[in-house]
């Protein structure tokens, strides 16, 4: 009977070491899920940084080719320009002066 007595005696106290245990060990458990979602969510972020970085690189990189195919194409207008004032040029001087083409209706009455 004493012994019974001092078993439910020490149940309190072993209710509460048993508890204690329990939440050190869920607590332990919350820690190690934390930490690993926390790794998980900085790999991701840094991912999502790493993509946008390549995006930026690759789109400047467009700019770039666009930039200079302007530039191409601008000196190529600029030249063309300059050939037709130069055979313009020729044009009249060949055929010895202006001729202007229009309306001529009103000239024959």
């Amino acid at each position: 009977m004493k012994d019974l007595e001092k078993q439910v005696n020490e149940i309190p106290n072993l209710l509460a070491s048993e508890y204690e245990k329990g939440r050190k060990e869920a607590i332990a458990e919350l820690e190690k899920e934390n930490k690993y979602s926390t790794e998980l969510l900085k790999k991701d972020y840094q991912s999502t940084i790493d993509r946008q970085n390549d995006k930026i690189t690759a789109l400047k990189e467009e700019l770039e080719k666009v930039n200079n195919l302007n530039l191409a194409l601008q000196e190529k207008m600029d030249k063309a320009y300059i050939e037709i004032k130069e055979l313009a040029t020729k044009t009249v001087e060949a055929t010895g002066g202006v001729k202007i083409i229009g309306n001529n209706q009103g000239d024959n009455k």
